[in-house]
């Protein structure tokens, strides 16, 4: 009985999202945003500052390291805008009363807030998967080599940033009550997230206290792990050019981020992303089945 009611809350969670062609762009808003600025503002900025610091480095496969750089980052971004945008649903529940007619439905609280987290990581998922489908294919047409034991780490690492950044959000929209509190906060999250990736700009062109600062949050780090896969080869790759240089260019991108002299590593951070979805699962159903009315 409870995974009948179960599967119809996401279903129709899911019915209620999709409806919404222009919500559902609007999602996608951010990624779509770093791969265009990028493509066309940023793409020889970056490359021609790699190749004065390095010119024994061949600039296509400089080009092809910034391209996958860019892809899994992308890939990132839209895993946090669409694991939040889906939240829409609830948000628009509870300022519409609906939420209120579930209450006095036979179905527990807990499977109504299971229902939008399950919804909320479909959702972001099927997003995500997309943007990284895209980057991959834009990065291998450009010349970029990925293997496919690669591509599989790096989905999989998205994948965790899609669980655990759905979690993260659906909290932030629990607290929400108001469409056009709603509205706000996405703007404001969706301009701040290129940066706090590390996605508009490489973390190693930011000052010290700023790079400490956005080392140490998930979007980074996630940023990170997904990077670590997706631009091995191409880094492995330089370096059989110049090693120093590849090194270099692990820390100015974030591939490798620390905090200070403290190297976070691969493995620490799925554990952080991992205790993350759990603790903010944990919160969001707390707040729903306690406080929403």
């Amino acid at each position: 009985m409870k995974s009948l009611q179960l599967r119809s809350l996401i279903a129709r969670n899911l019915r209620v999202y999709f409806s919404d062609p222009v919500g559902v762009f609007l999602s996608l808003i951010g990624a779509m945003i770093v791969v265009f600025l990028y493509i066309i503002f940023l793409s020889n900025m970056q490359v021609d500052g790699i190749m004065a610091r390095f010119p024994m480095l061949e600039r296509g496969e400089v080009e092809n390291l910034m391209n996958t750089w860019l892809m899994a980052g992308a890939g990132v971004v839209a895993a946090a805008t669409t694991g939040l945008g889906a939240m829409i649903t609830f948000v628009n529940d509870r300022s519409s009363k609906r939420f209120n007619d579930f209450l006095v439905s036979p179905i527990r609280r807990g499977t109504l807030t299971l229902g939008y987290i399950c919804a909320n990581i479909i959702v972001s998922s099927a997003m995500t998967v997309t943007v990284f489908l895209f980057g991959v294919v834009y990065s291998v047409i450009g010349g970029a080599e990925l293997t496919w034991t690669d591509f599989g780490w790096s989905l999989a690492a998205l994948l965790l940033c899609v669980v655990s950044f759905s979690a993260l959000f659906g909290f932030i929209g629990s607290l929400l009550k108001t469409a056009n509190s709603f509205s706000a906060t996405s703007v404001v999250i969706t301009v701040m997230l290129g940066f706090l990736a590390g996605v508009y700009l490489p973390i190693g062109q930011f000052p010290e206290t700023v790079n400490n600062v956005v080392s140490v949050l998930p979007f980074s780090q996630g940023a990170s792990l997904v990077r670590s896969y997706m631009m091995r080869s191409s880094l492995d790759k330089l370096a059989t050019t110049s090693k120093p240089a590849a090194d270099y260019l692990k820390e100015f991108l974030g591939v490798k981020i620390s905090v200070g002299d403290f190297s976070i590593e691969y493995w620490m951070i799925a554990v952080i992303l991992g205790a993350i979805a759990i603790t903010f699962a944990v919160l969001m159903t707390l707040i729903i089945t306690r406080k929403v009315r």
